[in-house]
């Protein structure tokens, strides 16, 4: 029984070490300073596109709010056959609610 004890210690002991070994070059991998800069860069970049695209969209969005307040029947109107359009487009598709339950 000593014998199989001793056998599985040297064995856990063993994977022990290898495992440590694999902890210390994922360390060595993650606090690369190289790495962790390129990351901080990336990650600036793309704050500055959301930044970018948030404006963009604000922008549009306000002209659409003009467009709106300056002519209401012609944005109804322009949503409605946008309505029809999307629900034409999605009928012809065949996945309609009665559809499924047959």
């Amino acid at each position: 029984m000593t014998q199989n004890n001793a056998a599985m210690k040297k064995q856990i002991l063993k994977h022990l070490e290898a495992g440590k070994a694999k902890l210390a070059w994922l360390e060595a991998k993650v606090l690369d300073e190289k790495k962790i800069q390129k990351l901080r860069d990336e990650f600036e970049k793309s704050k500055q596109k959301m930044a970018d695209l948030k404006d963009k969209f604000n922008a549009y969005e306000e002209k659409a709010v003009q467009y709106i307040e300056l002519n209401p029947k012609k944005a109804l109107a322009m949503a409605t056959a946008a309505g029809v359009l999307a629900g034409a487009l999605w009928g012809s598709t065949g996945k309609t609610a009665a559809k499924k339950k047959k």
